[in-house]
Parts: C-alpha cells; sequence; structure tokens
C-alpha cells in the first residue's frame, strides 16, 4: 500500500470513527461557569477585608454608621456575587 493511500484509508477510519462514535469530539472551550472573573474575585477580597477591620478594629459605633457600613459592604458583595452567576449564566 503507497503511502498517500495508507493516509487515505487512515483518515476515512478516523472520520468514520468519529462519526459513529468510537472518538470523542475535541474539547471546546471550558463552560461558562469556569470562567474566572479575577476583577471582580479582587474587588470582593477588598470588600471582605474592610468589613474585617471595621468589625475587628473599629473602636466605636459611629453612632450607628459602622453599622450602616458593614450592611452596605454585604450589600456590594453580594451584588458582586450576582455579576458572576450573570456572566457565568448559560448563553
Amino acid at each position: 500500500m503507497s503511502a498517500d493511500r495508507h493516509w487515505r484509508a487512515m483518515a476515512v477510519g478516523i472520520a468514520l470513527m468519529t462519526l459513529t462514535g468510537c472518538v470523542a469530539a475535541p474539547p471546546g472551550p471550558p463552560p461558562p461557569a469556569a470562567y474566572p472573573h479575577p476583577a471582580i474575585a479582587a474587588a470582593q477580597a477588598h470588600i471582605q477585608s474592610a468589613a474585617a477591620i471595621l468589625r475587628d478594629r473599629a473602636a466605636s459605633d459611629f453612632g450607628g454608621h459602622k453599622a450602616a457600613a458593614l450592611r452596605w459592604l454585604a450589600a456590594a458583595d453580594q451584588q458582586l456575587q450576582e455579576a458572576k452567576a450573570y456572566a457565568n449564566r448559560p448563553q
């Protein structure tokens, strides 16, 4: 068998195996949920750090403003979670 016929036979065989499911298709891009969002993750880390500083080191409640700030930080963190979920939703 000539080299040309050999390669042609192999190509036909691979095509048939692929069409019949014997060979898996090459992997495509990862599913959307696997995509990282480094900017959002960094922002969340800063938010969590700021909240910890307020909880652990703030000497006073600052007339209720500390509690309000903690609520706003929690809300911001929640919004970022929702942003990641939105970005990773199935298209």
